[in-house]
């Protein structure tokens, strides 16, 4: 059901609730998004433009109002938290 290179990295996926594109299970956060707008830039490159259909997150990265917390730094010492 999934492209082929999915199957091989043995993770596991389950269906999206909004698009139709896999999410890994294991994920504290996942987001689907639907393309609105493709501009091309330059060469071989694309914007793309979207638009949020769906945020799923696992309820112990809730605070206390339940927006979802997300690191936007890859530094542990200096991580930043900001909702989604």
């Amino acid at each position: 059901k999934y492209p082929i290179l999915f199957y091989h990295t043995g993770l596991e996926w389950k269906e999206g609730t909004k698009v139709r594109a896999p999410l890994l299970s294991e994920c504290h956060a996942s987001v689907e998004c639907k393309v609105i707008q493709e501009i091309e830039i330059g060469g071989d490159h694309v914007f793309f433009v979207y638009s949020v259909e769906a945020v799923h997150c696992d309820e112990s990265w809730l605070n206390e109002s339940g927006n979802c917390l997300l690191y936007t730094s890859p530094s542990p010492r200096d991580r930043q938290k900001t909702r989604m």
